[in-house]
């Protein structure tokens, strides 16, 4: 840890390890069906990886911590459900990759009143098995390159208002990445509105969410549609 004074903060660090995982028992014996079924044959996965990043504080914007990370794993036998002949099915990537870089950002303008929080992510997975000209070095399914989140926070007390926006890059389906077969990038909104009060030592909380807001059409996985704008609402006591 670097420290320029008793406000500005500067610190790295860096971490590696080894990695190990058992096939799960859904993985090894999920019944068939019309669209999925287990596979008794896979292997274990085991990996290598590490990640050196940094993060910075600063005194401005009543503090404003930034952070970025640097990683990279290696995979043998990794896991991945995909489509094979129209079913679902767990199979071994013997070789792959996945790198990438994360960002996040906090600060609140107004202390006490607007928090805000902002992250993204780079994702550069890859199938590096040899012997496939059809699959080497393409990207892993559902492995979107780009993904970023943003929350706004509003507080005056007893009341709270947050603001949720989403970005999904496009990610392939298929393990040759057809682009027919991608999914297309998507953005989504969420709002929620609530109180918090205290009664004779009783906490009492109530909101109301609404999930996508603009209603957008998305899919997260392939012909499996997700439900358009979404309300919610809770109420919730505990002493």
């Amino acid at each position: 840890v670097l420290n320029f004074g008793k406000k500005w903060t500067t610190s790295l660090k860096m971490n590696t390890g080894i990695s190990f995982r058992a096939p799960t028992f859904n993985d090894l014996y999920w019944p068939e069906d019309a669209w999925t079924r287990g596979n008794p044959d896979l292997k274990p996965e085991s990996g290598w990886d590490w990640d050196m990043g940094t993060r910075l504080f600063f005194p401005i914007l009543n503090g404003i911590n930034i952070e970025s990370t640097w990683f990279d794993s290696r995979i043998s036998d990794l896991i991945i459900w995909q489509e094979n002949a129209g079913l679902w099915i767990p199979d071994n990537v013997q070789k792959a990759r996945i790198k990438g870089l994360e960002n996040s950002v906090q600060f609140s303008p107004w202390k006490e009143f607007i928090y805000i929080n902002a992250n993204y992510t780079y994702m550069d997975a890859r199938n590096l098995t040899k012997g496939s000209a059809r699959e080497e070095n393409k990207i892993l399914v559902y492995r979107p390159k780009h993904t970023g989140n943003l929350t706004a926070t509003f507080t005056q007390h007893p009341v709270y208002l947050i603001y949720q926006y989403q970005y999904v890059s496009r990610s392939f389906t298929d393990a040759t990445n057809v682009w027919n077969n991608s999914l297309s990038p998507y953005y989504l909104s969420n709002m929620t509105i609530g109180a918090v009060k205290t009664i004779k030592q009783i906490k009492i909380e109530i909101n109301l969410q609404v999930k996508n807001i603009f209603d957008q059409e998305y899919r997260a996985v392939k012909n499996m549609p997700v439900p358009g704008r979404e309300w919610r609402i809770s109420l919730k006591a505990e002493k």
